[in-house]
């Protein structure tokens, strides 16, 4: 689908920023809808609160870091009702979108690769 982002059980219309889990529509705000395309370009690798601020802002919010955590948590309230979780923090990185393992399996490659670090202030 041209314009989409999708992980397992995740997708992201852009043009009509529109987001589903497990095929329900979830409602978000313009400033979440885009933290999560952010995510999503970004699954995989654990991305600081200062590289959230400067793409999905493109402010200066240095002085105000927990605007970022209040977004991310608004986003794992309404993305993460189901299970399994996709959204993770990595403490005292930042955080990171993580695809569930095939079958519940634990994927040591995929853990190491979630702790890759991008752009950390």
């Amino acid at each position: 689908m041209p314009g989409a982002m999708m992980r397992p059980t995740l997708l992201l219309v852009d043009a009509a920023q529109r987001v589903t889990r497990a095929g329900e529509e979830v409602a978000l705000s313009p400033t979440e809808c885009n933290l999560q395309r952010f995510l999503m370009g970004n699954a995989g690798r654990a991305v600081s609160k200062g590289r959230i601020l400067d793409d999905v802002w493109s402010l200066d919010f240095a002085s105000e870091p927990a605007v970022v955590e209040t977004y991310v948590g608004s986003l794992r309230r309404k993305v993460d009702q189901a299970e399994p979780k996709l959204i993770h923090t990595i403490r005292p990185v930042g955080c990171t979108l993580r695809a569930p393992a095939p079958f519940g399996r634990c994927d040591p490659a995929a853990d190491a690769m979630s702790r890759e670090v991008v752009d950390v202030r």
